[in-house]
């Protein structure tokens, strides 16, 4: 008789790793951390291989994907749990959850990730903006998880327009010129003159702005006056009555505009409450 003896897997101590939020659903879903390693293998409450994890995804194991009308109860370790009712809303689907396993790996072992392919590919189409790099930019930017896809140039206020612009013609405005500078391009002299010659028309707007909003806080501090006013006058109309210590004033605040374009603002359910030492 040949007798088997299998042993669990385990990793050499101080592996390097990182790790990822998911949700593993064994019968209920539960929201824990994947560990991700340097040599391929993933911690998913079993140590996996990639292509094991990837079945896992596909099985429903390891998910970031829940549907609205999933009732299912959530176990949060350490907090509690949470029934039906919740809502939730991913910020990446499984596939990226898969890619993004696939880049921290190559990560961890120095290698180029997505991100990094893509501004590679960027800077190719930089040099030379043929349709086949192009095509390779398009590429490359596609298969980035989709949370991911305002990164590759490191740049917070253009969250990769550039890169989208040159791939699916987004359509640009004529302030694109300042979005698409970073600190080290060009100077604002190389500005197209069309660009330089539509610039009043959107000063004209600022200002307009700038007056409503001006508009808009004056109307503001009328109210505030208004209100304070009324508040005066209630108090005076208590105290007339009787004398005795307010320890605040309670009350709701109606404004209504009338048919000749007039706000006027009322108290209702004003109450009144008072101090006594018994």
């Amino acid at each position: 008789m040949i007798k088997l003896y299998l042993a669990k897997l385990q990793l050499p101590p101080n592996t390097p790793y990182k790790t990822l939020p998911v949700f593993i659903c064994n019968d209920s879903y539960h929201f824990t951390h994947l560990k991700i390693y340097k040599n391929g293998y993933v911690d998913c409450w079993e140590l996996v291989t990639l292509d094991e994890f990837i079945q896992k995804v596909a099985e429903g194991w390891v998910t970031v994907e829940l549907d609205e009308t999933e009732t299912k109860e959530i176990d949060i370790f350490g907090v509690g749990s949470v029934s039906s009712g919740f809502q939730y809303r991913a910020e990446k689907s499984n596939q990226d959850l898969i890619l993004e396993v696939m880049d921290i790996i190559a990560e961890l072992n120095d290698l180029p990730t997505s991100s990094t392919r893509c501004l590679q590919a960027w800077h190719v189409y930089q040099s030379d903006s043929s349709e086949k790099n192009r095509e390779n930019l398009k590429e490359a930017y596609e298969a980035m998880p989709h949370h991911l896809r305002m990164y590759v140039l490191g740049d917070q206020d253009r969250k990769d327009r550039p890169i989208r612009q040159a791939i699916y013609e987004e359509r640009s405005s004529i302030f694109d010129p300042f979005f698409n500078l970073s600190a080290e391009d060009l100077p604002l002299t190389n500005l197209t003159e069309k660009t330089l010659n539509q610039l009043p028309t959107e000063h004209q707007f600022m200002e307009q702005l700038q007056a409503n909003l001006q508009h808009a806080r004056t109307i503001k501090q009328r109210y505030e006056q208004e209100i304070q006013q009324l508040v005066q006058q209630k108090l005076n109309e208590f105290h007339q009555e009787i004398n005795l210590p307010i320890q605040y004033l309670e009350f709701e605040i109606e404004s209504e505009e009338n048919e000749d374009g007039v706000h006027q603002t009322q108290l209702t359910d004003c109450k009144i409450h008072i101090a006594l030492e018994l």
